[in-house]
């Protein structure tokens, strides 16, 4: 299925909230492809504003 029809047929309701963490020790999460695609599939990404920041590391 191509991106954008997957776009357009995703539920608006009942989506699953998705929390992805690349690594551990440093925290790497919120990385702005993995973002895109959970919203692609279908989900809702609990984090965002982490998917727009320049660094997705913690403590930066």
């Amino acid at each position: 299925m191509r991106p954008e029809k997957a776009r357009k047929e995703k539920p608006k309701h009942n989506r699953p909230r998705v929390y992805f963490e690349e690594w551990g020790d440093p925290m790497i999460n919120g990385i702005g492809c993995v973002s895109e695609l959970t919203g692609i599939a279908g989900g809702e990404d609990i984090f965002p504003e982490k998917a727009a920041e320049p660094a997705s590391r913690e403590g930066k």
